[in-house]
């Protein structure tokens, strides 16, 4: 479940994510009451199978099974925090009724990882490049989008509004860019292709890091002409609580 808002005195409109039609609103009947089964299983970040019929032009959830609870540690803020980064992402990125089964599986792959403790912020920015690939927006790396040559191993810098990177030469005359150094451009490629087992292996400076995710960020937000909410707020709980963010708990840095 993307997102939801109260629809009377008992209902829910639902935002979800599907693997045969993509993003699809649907009403839950009777999920505010207390006793209501399944307004309990609809929660976000849980993976589950539903029954869905028609109803005066919005679907109605009239079965659920649980495939499984992706973020059973209900203490750990980051990860529940970077779950719905993921969530929202999707929200933005996608049109109501448009199938992708590629940006499903990516989507439930990313959040299985998370659930586990794997990866982390890496597995974030690898969910970041694939959904740019895969909804349309894919940045062009190898080449200058301005002179068209290719990019010599230093400092160069991405453009939004070209669509990729561009050289020294061409970037003041694109606005607005963001440089990145020759090892952000080489993680940026790799976790184009990469899988979930060599993502986890990387080892990110901090300052590398920082500079992979600001990149991606001002992109996204560029491509969408928002900022994300949730972002924001994974930011501060990072600040707060660490990497982990388990409260109360010891911070592994995983």
């Amino acid at each position: 479940m993307l997102g939801g808002t109260r629809l009377g005195e008992a209902d829910r409109l639902v935002t979800l994510y599907t693997q045969r039609r993509g993003k699809v609103r649907a009403v839950v009947r009777g999920a505010l009451r207390p006793r209501s089964r399944l307004g309990g299983h609809i929660q976000p970040l849980s993976h589950c199978q539903l029954m869905l019929t028609e109803s005066k032009g919005l679907d109605v959830v009239t079965g659920c099974q649980i495939i499984g609870p992706l973020f059973p540690m209900r203490e750990d803020l980051v990860h529940h925090a970077r779950g719905f980064y993921l969530m929202e992402l999707i929200d933005c990125f996608c049109p109501e009724g448009l199938e992708n089964p590629a940006l499903f599986s990516l989507l439930v792959d990313t959040l299985e990882h998370l659930c586990l403790g794997e990866g982390g912020e890496r597995v974030l920015r690898r969910f970041e490049v694939r959904l740019l690939d895969i909804t349309g927006f894919r940045p062009e790396l190898h080449c200058c989008l301005g002179c068209q040559q290719a990019l010599e191993p230093v400092t160069n810098y991405l453009s939004p509004s070209a669509g990729g990177l561009l050289c020294r030469a061409c970037a003041p005359e694109q606005s607005p860019v963001h440089s990145v150094s020759v090892n952000t451009v080489k993680v940026l490629r790799l976790l184009r292709e990469a899988d979930m087992e060599t993502v986890n292996r990387l080892n990110l400076a901090p300052d590398l890091a920082a500079e992979l995710e600001a990149a991606l960020r001002s992109y996204i937000q560029y491509v969408l002409e928002r900022s994300i909410k949730s972002g924001v707020w994974l930011e501060r709980l990072r600040r707060e609580f660490g990497p982990n963010g388990a409260l109360g708990g010891p911070q592994n840095g995983r």
